[in-house]
């Protein structure tokens, strides 16, 4: 599950190339009407979300992660991740600009297919994964000066971005 707008139209054609050629299930929550098009037309399993259904709504694309259209984004899909675990199904859910090589299902559930490959002597084994309510990705994980000195300001606090998150249906 991912989300995303017209704006990011490239990001989004590029996830659901990559995730149709590795064979990944996925779907993408359209924030708004022209996200909604654009996927639809291009054969991509898409839905509306409450955002896009809302009137006059506009992600203002701000990198801060602090803007209120930011905030409204980030509460709409931790709400609609709650609303399909609900549901009894596990969620990954991927930002955009992630890159599926493969289809992450079967280490995720660490399938037989899976433990032969990663199993307990694997260098990444999967059944820490499987055994995991919530597991969680970050490209940051502390602050850096480096990003202050490269305009990344946000990223100098230690900003938690996480671009693969997976909430399983156990609670």
């Amino acid at each position: 599950l991912t989300f995303g707008n017209a704006a990011f139209s490239e990001l989004l054609r590029n996830f659901c190339a990559h995730a149709r050629r590795a064979g990944a299930a996925h779907v993408v929550g359209a924030v708004d009407v022209g996200a909604f098009e654009l996927l639809r037309e291009s054969g991509s399993p898409c839905y509306k979300t409450p955002l896009a259904l809302a009137t006059g709504y506009s992600l203002d694309g701000a990198n801060s992660h602090s803007s209120g259209s930011w905030k409204a984004f980030a509460a709409m899909r931790t709400g609609e991740v709650a609303r399909v675990v609900a549901t009894g199904l596990d969620v990954l859910h991927i930002d955009t600009d992630v890159v599926l090589l493969r289809d992450p299902a079967p280490f995720c559930m660490c399938t037989a297919a899976a433990r032969a490959e990663f199993g307990d002597a694997s260098r990444f084994p999967c059944s820490a994964l499987r055994a995991a309510d919530v597991a969680v990705s970050s490209d940051n994980m502390g602050p850096s000066s480096r990003s202050v000195a490269g305009g990344a300001a946000y990223h100098g606090a230690g900003t938690f971005n996480s671009g693969i998150l997976l909430f399983r249906a156990t609670a």
